[in-house]
């Protein structure tokens, strides 16, 4: 009686113990279920999360892009602004160096035109002595020849009909009409006096001295004419 009455408690210990694991078990797995409840809400709430803040920065993005963009607007602004400015300066710039540059050239042009002014007169003098020289040494050809281009080289730098030419075409003129070309040197002599009576006036001196080489002109030929008629009556 005694071994069955302990058989009877063990086995009741026994339940009570496999009663007592089962609870646990049942309360670990309530645990577990409840655990995996709470992982599987948390993940949602972290993905909700997730997106929510995916959202935010795509929202906090595209006003940090529109900002930049704006200041990237302003700035452009401001560089289309400063470009015109500059090239409103570079092109007054430019204009003022043309200018400068034109006047520059006008400068040296103007050296250069007294430069070969003096040259000319250089020239023309030698041009006139060795025209003189010649005619003196009988060489008339060639005086008339230097004569000529002493003449040319004054009208290209000075143009015609100056006071200046009017010596150069006296000369001419003395040295054709010495050659025996009575009608060129009329020319000359009367191109003379046309331009210093123009520019200087009858009564100058200047031009007294033309109207004497027209006279001159006039009596040669009237020598000229004289010894001709003299010459064909004594032939008759």
């Amino acid at each position: 009686a005694e071994e069955q009455a302990r058989m009877r408690e063990e086995l009741a210990r026994v339940q009570d113990e496999l009663s007592k694991q089962h609870d646990l078990h049942s309360a670990l797995q309530k645990s577990s279920e409840e655990l995996q409840e709470r992982l599987t809400f948390t993940e949602n709430e972290l993905k909700t999360a997730r997106t929510e803040l995916a959202e935010l920065q795509g929202r906090n993005l595209n006003v940090l892009q529109e900002g930049i963009l704006q200041k990237v607007r302003s700035k452009e602004e401001e560089m289309k602004k400063e470009l015109e400015e500059l090239k409103q300066m570079s092109e007054a710039k430019e204009a003022q160096l043309q200018h400068d540059h034109k006047i520059e050239l006008l400068k040296e042009a103007e050296i250069r035109q007294r430069e070969t002014s003096q040259l000319v007169e250089e020239l023309k003098g030698l041009y006139s002595n060795f025209a003189a020289a010649t005619k003196k040494a009988g060489d008339l050809p060639r005086a008339v020849q230097m004569y000529r281009r002493a003449l040319m080289l004054h009208e290209q730098v000075h143009g015609v009909n100056t006071v200046e030419a009017a010596t150069l075409e006296i000369n001419l003129g003395a040295a054709l009409l010495a050659a025996g070309d009575a009608a060129e040197s009329k020319r000359h002599f009367q191109t003379a006096l046309d331009i210093r009576c123009k520019h200087l006036g009858e009564e100058h001196a200047l031009t007294q001295t033309a109207m004497k080489w027209m006279v001159k002109l006039q009596s040669k030929n009237d020598l000229t004419r004289a010894a001709s008629d003299a010459s064909k009556t004594e032939g008759s």
